[in-house]
């Protein structure tokens, strides 16, 4: 993680129950927000959260919505994602114009298999991208993939800035809305699963 990113990261832990059944039952998840912590020393930090339920996860923030497609081909064993169209996003301070690229980071078991981003818009709070991204995901994966979608600033003073992400996965990774969403277009046999999704920090 570069340095200059870690102040707009959160660390979310999900606590879990594995039954018999080999299901997970969610106990309940802490935030830790990385701008609370002094990174500039090597020294341990030890903080105590107490545990929340409340499940519609990270940070939210108003940095708009982006809209969003999702397909699984089980027969090809592919995943498609559309990043459609954002709306409402946030000019950062000090910016006139909001020129936007989102960027798409594919995981299985927590690692990185291959990243990609949308051509850039420029000068628009309600960008336009219109660009799938297709990704190979096997069966046995699905409960251990997901994706990360950073709509990120380019230029001006915050060049290459995140201002949201949404995170699309299995119950491992997220909880709420996307996660629905998730779970609706890997059953919904090949057909393309449209939402808007908030932006969170």
């Amino acid at each position: 993680m570069p340095s200059k990113n870690a102040e707009d990261r959160i660390v979310k832990a999900t606590v879990l129950d594995s039954d018999r059944g080999k299901r997970y039952n969610v106990i309940g998840h802490a935030l830790f927000s990385l701008k609370e912590i002094d990174l500039t020393t090597n020294e341990m930090c030890v903080q105590w959260k107490d545990l929340i339920k409340d499940v519609d996860t990270m940070v939210p923030c108003d940095a708009g919505e982006l809209l969003v497609s999702l397909c699984y081909n089980d027969n090809l064993e592919r995943l498609t994602v559309t990043v459609c169209e954002g709306k409402g996003l946030k000019v950062p301070e000090g910016q006139q114009a909001l020129d936007s690229f989102v960027k798409l980071i594919f995981m299985i078991e927590n690692k990185q298999m291959k990243s990609k981003k949308t051509v850039p818009v420029k000068k628009s709070t309600d960008p336009k991208y219109n660009e799938s991204f297709h990704f190979r995901l096997p069966q046995k994966c699905l409960n251990s993939a997901s994706v990360l979608l950073q709509v990120t600033v380019s230029g001006g003073p915050n060049k290459d800035k995140i201002i949201g992400r949404v995170v699309f996965g299995s119950y491992m990774f997220v909880r709420g809305k996307p996660l629905e969403h998730w779970n609706e277009a890997i059953s919904a046999g090949h057909k393309q699963i449209r939402h808007w999704q908030k932006l969170t920090l």
